[in-house]
């Protein structure tokens, strides 16, 4: 069960059965159910400008809507997170390929600048902290169902 950005309509889908597990819990305090699925929420809308999403207009039609300036300063900015992505060690000998990544390094990167736009630099720290547990949750196998 996931939830994902749906470019050709311009739209999230969040399907119900996400609320559960990590993402919903009713003896959890309320904020931070609202707080992780509005990171999800954040996290997906961002894909609308990752480098998919971004080949897509407002209506879901595959047209470039860049200006060609701003689209040459995004592709140098994203080969400057592919690259940054590579020099990452999962574990000994294995690194991340950055070209396969991008798409989700794009809407993380930009998930935790709408984060630290909306709230104060320690939300913005406690977003950090949610992503961390997020990859470790799913390097660990913890995200799987039992």
């Amino acid at each position: 069960m996931n939830a994902f950005y749906w470019s050709q309509a311009n739209s999230i889908v969040i399907p119900a059965g996400i609320l559960r597990d990590i993402f919903f819990d009713n003896d959890r305090p309320q904020y931070l159910n609202f707080g992780t699925i509005g990171y999800v929420i954040g996290h997906e809308i961002t894909h609308g400008f990752d480098n998919i999403g971004a080949q897509f207009d407002e209506i879901g039609n595959a047209r470039n809507w860049w200006k060609n300036e701003t689209k040459k300063h995004y592709n140098e900015k994203a080969q400057c997170m592919i690259k940054q992505y590579k020099d990452y060690d999962l574990q000994a000998g294995l690194k991340i390929n950055g070209d396969l990544t991008l798409k989700e390094n794009i809407g993380e990167f930009l998930a935790q600048k709408l984060f630290g736009l909306l709230g104060s630099a320690r939300r913005g720290r406690l977003a950090s902290s949610f992503h961390c547990f997020l990859i470790y949750s799913l390097l660990s196998g913890q995200w799987r169902n039992s």
